[in-house]
């Protein structure tokens, strides 16, 4: 018999004998149950007539009882008394159901735009909040840096930070699970553009495309983290120049008052480049956490199945 794919519209083929039972769509992997065939009803002889009807004997009215009044210690029940009170101080509510659209879309936006935001300054040095010596994403896991012409002639440190930079390896498979991650979200939206079909070799892996985009997703952001709180290679590059400049300064401080002193002159002067990370690697991140939030929220309504969405309420 035929159907119709309640998830994607598309015409089906279902055998006899599925009738009743869950069914997986070929085309979405979208799992329903199979409408019953037909069958005709065994005919029946008509029911006999129901005997005549005996008007009942009249029931008394009793009298009316005046009700109690309510006290304040009983309060009369409602039909609102069910509806939970607005919190104090709140005067407004409303309810966002999680759209599916949206969902499929904020994972392929999100890589996206982290993709670009990768060659946006991630790291630096900034004295003054100008970027005197920048690293992005693909800088950082090539020790390279930006080195701004103004300040290269004030404080003369490319070759010092060449000299000590390395390689921020944590970003290796980052790089790596984010370009698979961009490729798997972006597959569907386009092949559901261009009404293609999947080749036969993918269709029975294309069922975890949602679970492969999730583990992608997951590990950018776990990696990006691990990187932003292990430093990045221009971050130990100016930390090792300023120990090396004061190397003797803390070899010839032996009392408490001396190490002191020694430990505030190398803060003083690491803090006078004001290393650290940007904006753009912080809106990164946020980035990353929408795409789990989109995946999830895909994954949650694509197994609800039929059931009405979940909804967030907002009170102010």
């Amino acid at each position: 018999m035929r159907s119709i794919c309640p998830n994607c519209q598309k015409t089906l083929t279902i055998p006899e004998t599925d009738a009743g039972k869950n069914f997986t769509c070929e085309f979405c992997s979208h799992i329903f149950t199979a409408p019953q065939g037909y069958v005709a009803a065994p005919s029946q002889p008509p029911p006999p007539l129901p005997p005549p009807l005996v008007s009942p004997p009249p029931v008394p009215i009793p009298e009316p009882i005046a009700a109690a009044p309510p006290s304040e210690s009983s309060p009369v029940d409602s039909p609102t008394s069910s509806i939970p009170a607005t919190p104090m101080g709140y005067s407004r509510f409303h309810t966002v159901a999680l759209n599916r659209a949206v969902c499929e879309w904020l994972a392929p936006i999100c890589f996206s735009l982290i993709f670009i935001l990768s060659f946006f300054n991630w790291a630096g040095l900034y004295p003054a909040g100008y970027g005197a010596y920048t690293q992005n994403c693909w800088q950082a896991l090539g020790a390279l840096m930006s080195v701004d012409p103004v300040s290269e002639i004030e404080f003369r440190m490319e070759g010092p930070l060449n000299e000590r930079l390395w390689s921020s390896w944590w970003l290796l498979p980052y790089i790596i699970f984010l370009i698979v991650g961009l490729t798997l979200a972006w597959a569907d939206p386009i092949m559901k553009l261009m009404k293609g079909k999947l080749p036969t070799a993918l269709e029975g892996v294309w069922r975890y495309r949602p679970a492969l985009i999730s583990a992608c997703a997951g590990l950018t952001l776990f990696l990006v983290l691990i990187q932003s709180v292990a430093g990045f290679g221009i971050e130990w590059a100016i930390k090792y120049k300023v120990l090396e400049d004061f190397k003797q300064l803390r070899s010839d401080a032996k009392t408490p008052e001396q190490i002191q002193i020694a430990e505030m002159k190398i803060a003083g002067e690491k803090n006078r480049y004001q290393p650290g990370t940007t904006s753009w690697l912080r809106l990164v991140i946020l980035l990353h956490f929408l795409a789990v939030a989109g995946i999830i929220g895909e994954t949650v309504l694509l197994h609800r199945g039929a059931k009405p969405p979940p909804r967030v309420g907002v009170m102010w």
